[in-house]
């Protein structure tokens, strides 16, 4: 007998599902209203959690499509699933995995919400984190593409991915690895932003630090592209980078290494600048 996918929609009150269908299509929970999976399909479509609703699965199902967290929403996985879709998590809200998706689509966490991964998806595309939002990794994936943060967002990686793409790190915003990919693309930090490596990549792109920007490596890349810290911005290797492409530190900016890395690529040119070997 052929199985039947069929959409679960949720208009108001609570409703208790014990035994769902091996798969499911779309999942609806309309505003307010609060919807608990016992088991956990095998599959489902969209899972979309409307403004002040409630979803939970007490088991994960493998399968899901894209997640949609709106304003005021809390949606959370005991478990998580193997494979999600592209994951948006709206104004206010809360998304909890207690486990870690393998593979995660892109992912975009918008103003003043907040997503957690208990662990962390092997991949994940595109993470996009809005004004005042926060996403936590209690560990890393392996790969990311490009991550931007808007400003006041916060990320943290309690691990480290092996490798990133880009990564823009807008005005006030945090970005925070407790470990250290191995490798990233280009990183830009905007106006008055932190970046810290508790560790460091081994190598970088090119590292561009605008006004009042902090970028601090406690350990230090091997080989970086080059470096341009602008006015008022900080720079601080702790350990000594062994190659770096030119260095250009403008008025006012502080550039401090532990001592001088062994290869420069190119020019190293203060202009009124502080730099401490």
């Amino acid at each position: 007998m052929e199985n039947l996918i069929t959409d679960i929609i949720v208009k108001g009150g609570v409703k208790i599902i014990k035994t769902p269908p091996q798969d499911v299509g779309d999942i609806f929970v309309n505003k307010g209203a609060t919807l608990k999976f016992k088991g956990s399909p095998r599959t489902t479509g969209r899972i979309v959690v409307k403004e002040g609703a409630t979803l939970t699965f007490k088991g994960t199902p493998e399968t899901t499509g894209d997640i949609w967290v709106y304003k005021g929403s809390t949606l959370t996985f005991v478990g998580s699933p193997k494979t999600t879709g592209n994951i948006v998590v709206r104004e206010g809200s809360t998304l909890i995995f207690e486990g870690t998706p393998e593979k995660t689509g892109n992912i975009m966490v918008n103003k003043d919400a907040t997503l957690t991964f208990k662990g962390t998806p092997e991949t994940t595309r595109n993470i996009y984190i809005h004004k005042g939002a926060s996403l936590t990794f209690d560990g890393s994936p392996e790969i990311t593409e490009y991550i931007v943060l808007e400003e006041r967002a916060t990320l943290t990686f309690v691990g480290s991915p092996k490798t990133t793409g880009n990564i823009w790190v807008s005005k006030d915003a945090t970005l925070t690895f407790v470990g250290s990919p191995k490798a990233t693309g280009n990183i830009m930090v905007y106006k008055d932003a932190t970046l810290t490596f508790d560790g460091s990549p081994e190598t970088t792109g090119y590292i561009v630090l605008e006004e009042g920007a902090t970028l601090i490596f406690d350990g230090s890349p091997e080989t970086t592209g080059y470096i341009w810290v602008s006015k008022d911005a900080t720079l601080t290797f702790k350990g000594v980078p062994k190659t770096t492409g030119d260095i250009k530190v403008y008025k006012g900016a502080t550039l401090t290494f532990k001592g001088i890395p062994e290869n420069y690529g190119g020019d190293f040119i203060i202009w009124r600048g502080n730099h401490h070997p």
